[in-house]
């Protein structure tokens, strides 16, 4: 399914680059004249690097570009010092060179015969010699040829006839499972690295006599795909993995010391529709929800056009596609996949801003929303998404997109979070956040065995009657009295997991202690202890619950939090400061 969707956006994309062509970075242009003599080097930055080239790439084997390549292959040169691999290199630039030659036959061009000369006179002797040749030779970008003929400036790696001439012995032909048209396969895929994966990393690609060979096939003719649809989805896939895209989201992990990048995701995605301009907006507000860089109200109010607004031009053949991309043992693993309609996308994600919302923060409106990335960090040891288990990312993301419940290991790994930190007010952190409580809330309105709970609501429910809510509210308010009298938030850190698990071996105690502290609050004594009677009467008449279970102990998190926000809500207001 991947690869026929990555096919169909070649096909769609009005910018798509030519069968047998790629885009790709030249550093520097070797510039020479009509008789092949060297005049200089030049440099190449900026957008005037990226051209379009003839597709190739290397192999295990000598493998020379046409027209262009690294310094080694290009101008003769490595940095090895030992002879096997000085001589190894050495034969890679006479390829090169030879295949120079052979173009030149093919198409009697003067200026690629212009290249064939200044091999041929020695000019590269000059190259070595020039000024920039320090610089060039330490790089590890890519040589063409400029060459100057009268007032005619031409980059022999672009002239078209390049590729319009090209023809490939040992041709074998077959059934093509991507576009099932019969045609010329390809044996060995195309190079598509993404961030974390190596050089040669590839999409589609079987290792010879590794045990992949079946029928006596081998390497890509074990599942039959044209060249022609090979480049075409590999063109698409380059596309939208390019640095900077707006077709990617990428999560990178590890450092220069440790190289293992398996959890690396590169989140890939693209939107299908007749309207260009949906289209664009349905892919920045997915990113914008893998991770926000816009206001969550102009993003969710394009997903609230499609799913609400019928005069969009939105049909039912308007599709998005989304994967989660791996690297493998050099390799790229699709470790999630999702193709959906735009009407279902919008409404599965309206859901999710929606079950994330929480406290008075009108989905967003003030405060950005909190994406992919956040939410793991919010779950993660030190906030280092690193350290979440290896799955995660695109668990949550499937629920996000897909609208089904959120991972169990997302929620478990919130509760211990919150269990195991503690507030520190120099460091500005604390345990009880705005992420991790939408969190719970999330995943509890959504969990299939709420066993009847009563929906959360984003704000203070004073209907709720949970006996873990009720145990939060109480909490929250017991912490707040002692910070008004105290000016400090001691039985948060000291009380707060053992309230959260066992209510009763904590809640006399510390009911004890916040009587002690009411004495002191004066003209608010009878606001709290009003709250505090409001609560109690609603707890079960056999009194504290002995232990809460898992999901209530994310209740009793999200009831301290709406009697929280209720207290800075209300703050000032006259039923908190009169009797």
């Amino acid at each position: 399914m991947i690869l026929k969707a990555l096919y169909d956006f070649y096909q769609r994309d009005k910018d798509s680059v030519p069968e047998g062509w790629m885009k790709c970075d030249l550093s520097y242009l070797i510039v020479i004249d009509g008789n092949g003599l060297f005049q200089r080097i030049r440099c190449l930055d900026g957008e005037e690097k990226t051209k379009i080239v003839p597709a190739g790439d290397h192999s295990n084997s000598i493998t020379p570009q046409l027209m262009w390549d690294n310094v080694m292959y290009a101008l003769d040169y490595t940095n090895e010092e030992q002879e096997e691999k000085k001589s190894k290199a050495h034969e890679k630039h006479l390829a090169f060179v030879g295949r120079c030659e052979e173009t030149a036959k093919r198409l009697n061009n003067p200026y690629i015969n212009a290249v064939v000369s200044f091999y041929k006179r020695g000019e590269l002797s000059k190259v070595y010699e020039h000024e920039l040749w320090g610089e060039l030779k330490k790089s590890k970008g890519n040589v063409s040829f400029q060459v100057n003929i009268g007032e005619e400036n031409i980059n022999v790696a672009t002239i078209p006839e390049l590729v319009q001439s090209r023809t490939d012995n040992n041709v074998a032909f077959g059934r093509c499972l991507v576009t099932g048209e019969v045609g010329e396969l390809v044996r060995i895929g195309t190079k598509t690295p993404i961030t974390g994966c190596k050089n040669s990393a590839k999409l589609v690609s079987f290792q010879k006599d590794s045990g992949f060979d079946s029928y006596g096939k081998e390497q890509g003719y074990n599942a039959p795909i044209s060249k022609k649809a090979e480049f075409a989805f590999s063109s698409a896939f380059k596309k939208l993995t390019e640095k900077n895209s707006k077709h990617n989201v990428v999560f990178v992990f590890g450092n220069k010391k440790n190289r293992d990048f398996s959890k690396n995701r590169t989140y890939v995605f693209w939107a299908s529709a007749n309207d260009s301009e949906i289209a664009a907006a349905i892919e920045e507000g997915v990113s914008s929800v893998i991770n926000p860089k816009r206001r969550v109200d102009l993003v969710r109010n394009v997903f609230k056009g499609i799913w609400i607004d019928q005069n969009l031009h939105v049909n039912r053949k308007d599709r998005f596609y989304i994967a989660g991309l791996a690297g493998v043992s050099g390799r790229i693993a699709v470790v999630y996949w999702n193709e959906c309609g735009l009407e279902e996308l919008s409404k599965n994600i309206l859901n999710h801003y929606s079950d994330m919302l929480i406290g008075n923060d009108e989905l967003g409106y003030s405060k950005p929303y909190r994406g992919l990335y956040q939410i793991l960090a919010a779950v993660a040891v030190d906030g280092n998404i690193e350290n979440c288990p290896q799955n995660m990312s695109e668990a949550t993301l499937r629920s996000i997109l897909e609208g089904g419940p959120y991972p169990e290991a997302l929620y478990q790994a919130c509760i211990r979070r919150l269990l195991s930190e503690i507030d520190n007010k120099d460091k500005r952190r604390w345990k009880v956040t705005k992420t991790r409580i939408s969190i719970l809330k999330a995943f509890l309105n959504r969990n299939i065995n709420n066993n009847n709970n009563k929906k959360i609501e984003a704000m203070l429910d004073k209907d709720n009657t949970n006996s873990g809510y009720l145990c939060g509210r109480l909490f929250a308010v017991i912490d707040r009295i002692q910070e008004i009298v105290n000016k400090q938030n001691t039985i948060r850190n000291r009380y707060m997991n053992a309230a959260s698990s066992t209510p009763v071996t904590v809640f006399p105690t510390i009911l004890n202690l916040s009587n002690h502290h009411a004495e002191k609050l004066e003209v608010r004594k009878k606001f709290f202890d009003d709250l505090k009677g409001e609560i109690l009467s609603k707890i079960e008449s056999e009194g504290f619950p002995t232990q809460l279970d898992l999901q209530d102990q994310g209740r009793f998190f999200i009831g301290f939090y709406h009697q929280r926000q209720e207290f800075i809500t209300n703050k000032g207001n006259k039923i908190e400061t009169t009797n």
